[in-house]
């Protein structure tokens, strides 16, 4: 549970970083609202790979979340132009816009997020409205939560989960779960009950960010305290505190865990890469308890080759 600085302040132009999402690469990009553009940063190291998406390209402004499509595009929040922008997932070129500016009364977009049904979800800021649009054209269809619903104030963020969405609350700190399917309030996951002594919330103040972790409990950004919370993760029921002002913790937005090594990463270098390949040719054949038998059926194979090319890591 210990934190470390995993990229410095400032480090590639980054101003205000407010998401962070996983490629298929293994990387960490993060939107930086301040700079107006999307950073990449190496996954295991930390280190600064580049602009991915280059400040300003196709018009972004103040991007404040972006997620990897089913298709493998990225899709932007556009804060400052009221869209969603969409980027190649492999070299981050400018595509197009693909829910245009202000539609479905789209007005400074807070987050996003593709849902079970294959749609993109937008949560709009001036409104509070969560918008749905069709997942591959971007078209407008419908008000999915309209504002106010299961009480949230001032949402800021969302994602699904086990066939429910979860709803940051940033004005009244809170976590609200609606239907996947219809949208309907499903309940009012984490709060605190003003008619007890005790803060059922563990403290939280201002929602933000939020994802469930590995051993499936929750956790979510409180951003006015300076905290991670952490929440059970069937009932909400408030477990501790993971992180703080003492770990170096301040403003907190967003929270992502990130997968351990990967096994195709026979050297431990923290890439998949030639040198990995290397170590799989030189292992070929039958080969019992063998690190480059990644599938485990007593045999370096295509097979195996082929987990490695899916884990490939290496910069072109």
């Amino acid at each position: 549970d210990s934190c470390a600085e995993f990229a410095p302040t400032g480090s590639g132009g980054l101003s205000s970083a407010h998401s962070l999402e996983i490629g298929a690469d293994g990387h960490v990009y993060v939107t930086s609202f301040g700079s107006h553009r999307v950073n990449r940063y190496h996954g295991e190291s930390g280190a600064f790979l580049g602009a991915f998406v280059t400040p300003g390209a196709g018009g972004l402004s103040s991007p404040t979340d972006a997620v990897f499509g089913p298709n493998g595009d990225l899709y932007v929040t556009s804060f400052g132009t009221d869209c969603v922008l969409r980027y190649d997932g492999r070299t981050g070129a400018f595509i197009g816009a693909f829910v245009p500016s202000g539609a479905g009364g789209l007005a400074n977009p807070e987050a996003l997020a593709f849902g079970p049904d294959g749609n993109l979800y937008v949560l709009s800021g001036a409104n509070r409205n969560v918008v749905r649009f069709d997942g591959e054209t971007g078209a407008f269809m419908d008000i999915f939560i309209p504002t106010g619903s299961g009480g949230v104030l001032d949402p800021h963020h969302l994602f699904f989960h086990d066939d429910l969405l979860y709803v940051t609350a940033f004005g009244n700190s809170k976590v609200v779960r609606f239907d996947a399917i219809t949208g309907a309030l499903h309940d009012i996951f984490v709060e605190d009950d003003p008619a007890t002594a005790i803060d059922e919330s563990g403290g939280l103040v201002s929602a933000h960010g939020a994802q469930f972790g590995p051993g499936g409990d929750l956790y979510v950004t409180s951003f006015g305290s300076d905290e991670v919370l952490r929440y059970h993760g069937l009932t909400g029921a408030f477990l501790d505190v993971h992180l703080s002002p003492a770990d170096g913790v301040n403003g907190p937005i967003d929270v992502l865990f990130r997968a351990g090594p990967s096994a195709a990463d026979l050297n431990s270098d923290g890439a998949v890469d030639g040198a990995d390949l290397g170590l799989m040719l030189s292992a070929w054949g039958d080969c019992e308890d063998c690190p480059a038998d990644l599938d485990g059926n007593g045999s370096v194979d295509g097979a195996d080759l082929g987990l490695v090319l899916a884990a490939w890591t290496a910069e072109s």
